[in-house]
């Protein structure tokens, strides 16, 4: 690997996807803004009040994203292509959420990623078969029914007598479409042709590795890749790993997550707090998520001191 930290002109372009507690954005920006970083910021499209942010890149034509839907595949492919105009050929892609925080001072981070030169750090696991179902079956994330007010009385219903859905993504009605065409329809093959992996949509990209998905989404094969990720389930855990991992290139891919999370039953992260500071610094790590200012300001505060 060539050491590139002596190329000052090394940018990192961070693309950054928002939805909500701005006041934590604004925090995130000025973290991560230096002389070496270009920002982008995604708000949602639902969000109709927000301030406008200096010296970022406010992407305009804005994606109503759902958490867990091809929505969020969808703004991030979009973006990227953008973003690429603007790269050069040792830069690097940052996908970081506004609930993320660099854990390192910056120059560290800045001096960590510059010297990954052509490697990527993307987490990931081959998929067992419960994970390929999330491919091979038809889900309506995406699809809106129209018939909001039967979801309403079958999610009070389902509250009331078996569990609770406030952590349910997608609604119940969108589910039992789920359910019900993965009975009568045969399973959607046509990923299975490609060794599956996921893991965190929290990930780092070279130039090279932008370019080479660019190119293959423009290709015919990558065009059916794209598009059969369109009723899978959260796409942004298997896509960019899949991709990648299936290309000529996945041997400069290295399994590393440059993220601290503290996981429920790996399935959630938690909201860290300040009694996470000790875990959060002997990590090593370069970010962490997530943190929630109105829930706990102090941890935050901690890690401003340190960097």
């Amino acid at each position: 690997m060539v050491n590139l930290q002596k190329n000052n002109q090394n940018k990192i372009h961070y693309l950054i996807l928002a939805h909500k507690d701005f006041n934590q954005v604004k925090l995130l920006v000025n973290r991560l803004k230096t002389e070496n970083s270009e920002i982008y910021l995604h708000i949602d499209g639902k969000v109709k009040d927000f301030p406008i942010f200096k010296d970022v890149t406010m992407i305009k034509n804005r994606v109503s994203v759902n958490w867990w839907w091809f929505t969020q595949i969808k703004t991030e492919v979009t973006w990227i292509k953008q973003i690429y105009e603007n790269m050069k050929e040792w830069d690097h892609l940052v996908i970081i959420s506004w609930q993320c925080l660099p854990i390192q001072k910056i120059k560290k981070v800045e001096k960590y990623i510059n010297d990954l030169g052509n490697v990527s750090c993307i987490p990931y696991i081959e998929a067992d078969d419960w994970i390929k179902s999330r491919v091979t079956k038809y889900h309506y994330n995406d699809t809106d029914f129209k018939i909001w007010f039967i979801n309403q009385i079958l999610t009070k219903l389902i509250n009331i007598i078996w569990i609770n859905t406030k952590d349910i993504r997608i609604p119940i009605v969108n589910l039992i479409f789920d359910k019900i065409t993965s009975i009568f329809l045969p399973k959607r093959k046509y990923l299975l042709k490609y060794k599956i992996y996921k893991w965190s949509n929290r990930i780092v990209l070279s130039y090279k590795h932008v370019k080479r998905a660019i190119n293959f989404l423009k290709s015919d094969e990558g065009k059916l890749f794209y598009n059969s990720f369109k009723m899978s389930s959260c796409a942004d855990e298997l896509f960019f790993q899949t991709m990648l991992l299936n290309s000529p290139v996945n041997n400069e891919i290295k399994n590393k997550s440059l993220w601290y999370i503290r996981w429920e039953n790996w399935h959630w992260p938690f909201v860290l707090t300040k009694n996470d500071y000790e875990k959060i610094k002997q990590s090593g790590k370069l970010f962490a998520r997530k943190f929630d200012i109105n829930e706990d300001w102090e941890i935050v505060r901690l890690l401003e001191k340190d960097n």
